[in-house]
């Protein structure tokens, strides 16, 4: 905590709406550890999942 992460649990309305959506409450985490600036929870989102050394056949 003297570092700065905090944590937020799922009942704070900080919370990620996102992952409560996506997630369904069931299978959200019920504690986020976070660092930083918690307001980009509320923002909207994308993710790019790729591997940096991809073959020509993945």
């Amino acid at each position: 905590m003297n570092q700065g992460y905090e944590i937020l649990p799922i009942i704070s309305p900080e919370y990620s709406k996102t992952l409560k959506e996506n997630l369904k409450t069931q299978y959200s985490p019920a504690l986020l550890y976070i660092k930083g600036n918690k307001q980009i929870l509320l923002e909207k989102s994308i993710a790019i999942v790729g591997s940096r050394n991809a073959s020509d056949i993945s």
